[in-house]
């Protein structure tokens, strides 16, 4: 009964105006709660974001407290073949093996005398220690057709 006086009093076209204007503003608020929650922001959590910044690899150097995570993957050879790491920080290197069936499976650091045989698949930790500023560390198969080498700054 309140709809029929309204339109009474202010006329039929003011009476659909607002209720369009209603709708309008309702689809605009939808579109926007729709497009806000498409958007994700990845926040880091454990990556020490300064670090990331002085390595431009933060998909493979991570921080947390005082050691430094630098990871690689081996699967037909080493992957990245260069990473930048944080000098003057204890390091450890972790290498994911994924369906390694090559000479990568022989992996080497020839500077610190490491000498390892991967599993085919799985993990290996690898203490590098403190590197110096400037230091390159060559990781390579025991053939030496993989490489790669992480460059501390």
């Amino acid at each position: 009964m309140g709809n029929r006086k309204e339109i009474i009093k202010n006329g039929v076209a003011s009476y659909f105006k607002s209720r369009i204007i209603v709708k309008i503003i309702l689809a605009i608020i939808f579109i926007s709660v729709i497009l806000l929650a498409s958007c994700k922001t990845a926040l880091p959590d454990t990556i020490d974001s300064a670090a990331e910044s002085n390595t431009g690899n933060s998909g493979n150097v991570y921080i947390s407290g005082d050691i430094q995570a630098i990871e690689v993957t081996a699967n037909g050879g080493y992957f990245p073949e260069e990473l930048n790491a944080k000098a003057g920080i204890e390091s450890v290197l972790i290498i994911k093996s994924d369906n390694a069936y090559g000479c990568e499976r022989s992996f080497r650091i020839p500077a610190l005398g490491v000498n390892e045989t991967l599993p085919i698949n799985g993990i290996t930790e690898v203490e590098l220690g403190t590197q110096e500023k400037g230091t390159r560390l060559l990781g390579t198969c025991s053939m030496g057709m993989y490489t790669f080498e992480i460059i501390f700054n």
